[in-house]
């Protein structure tokens, strides 16, 4: 009987620097946009490799926060999508939100004109217990609805259900680089819509970075963090509900 040997891993091999570098480049692009595309429901944009962490438990626990703590990760939300969490736990549970330290929101409000943004859940917001920095980016429709409701008033309360559920020492950032990933996104959302109201593209738009730094600076300092880390388990609501739904059918 002869005994069995483990397969050599050559990049264990290597010196902890150049492990760190190969470990970047296939896990830490700067900047990942969780989307969607014609294969996949759930893709991410660049692709990366998290194939490597199942190497071995040693690369595992060199590399495993990686994507946590060295990417920006975009995610563009539905600010009207009531019967759903705008975040699907399938693609971000809450281990994985609450390690996340750097986040650019998109917050779209255009995707249904006749629903309360009042009725958003922000709460996976509750689960971003180490986040670093997040940026925010809005976009708006420029209708008879948000005449009515005002459109400071209706930017406020966004910004105040945003801020009340992160960590109160987040640095808030509302400024995106021109061509950047994040200004894409944006754009994309303006096209789609456009395509989808020929006859009234420009009732869609992006808020300015400086009417959006004016809200957020127009809160009192005193609601940042007051909601944050409050819910245990920020999918258990929508969970229960599914599963009455179930039951009922």
């Amino acid at each position: 009987m002869t005994a069995t040997t483990e397969p050599v891993c050559h990049l264990l091999q290597l010196p902890a620097e150049l492990r760190n570098r190969i470990y970047e480049d296939v896990l830490s692009p700067g900047v990942l946009w969780l989307t969607r595309n014609a294969t996949k429901r759930f893709a991410i944009e660049p692709r990366i490799s998290p194939q490597i962490l199942q190497t071995c438990s040693r690369i595992y626990n060199e590399a495993k926060n990686l994507i946590y703590t060295d990417n920006e990760v975009i995610l563009s939300i539905d600010a009207h999508d009531t019967f759903a969490p705008v975040i699907n736990e399938s693609r971000l549970p809450q281990h994985a939100l609450e390690k996340l330290q750097h986040v650019t929101l998109i917050v779209d409000c255009t995707a249904s004109l006749k629903v309360s943004l009042e009725g958003v859940d922000f709460t996976f917001l509750e689960a971003l217990v180490s986040l670093r920095t997040l940026r925010l980016g809005f976009v708006l429709y420029r209708g008879v609805y948000f005449i009515e409701k005002g459109f400071e008033m209706d930017l406020q309360h966004l910004m105040v259900q945003i801020l009340l559920r992160v960590p109160a020492t987040t640095h808030i950032e509302c400024h995106f680089e021109e061509g950047s990933i994040q200004s894409e996104v944006m754009n994309g959302i303006l096209k789609e819509r456009a395509r989808i109201r020929p006859r009234d593209p420009d009732s869609v738009y992006i808020v300015s970075a400086e009417k959006a730094d004016e809200a957020f600076k127009s809160i009192d300092p005193y609601f940042r963090g007051q909601m944050s880390a409050r819910t245990k388990d920020v999918f258990a609501e929508h969970r229960s509900h599914r599963t009455r739904g179930f039951a009922s059918r």
